[in-house]
């Protein structure tokens, strides 16, 4: 399995936010990156107890990742940022 910071740094390349609810780690990774003047695509950020996951909320993931891409003013909105869904 790939390491978190790989895992952001391909999804950097490809131009691609991810989706996490792995918060602790992910973090730390882009504060580092922050002061290191390094940037990824961003961070879309899930917690299991407002959003747990499951085949039945599947829908609600669907639904409310629309929204968020929906609300962006443009492709590159996210850079450097991090949102909770």
């Amino acid at each position: 399995m790939e390491s978190d910071e790989i895992l952001l740094a391909v999804c950097h390349e490809e131009r691609r936010a991810l989706l996490t609810n792995n918060v602790a780690d992910f973090v730390v990774i882009t504060r580092r990156w922050a002061v290191e003047a390094r940037s990824h695509s961003g961070l879309v950020f899930t917690s299991d107890a407002s959003l747990p996951r499951s085949r039945d909320t599947i829908g609600r993931y669907v639904r409310l990742l629309d929204g968020l891409l929906n609300s962006l003013p443009n492709v590159g909105a996210l850079v450097d940022q991090i949102r909770w869904l």
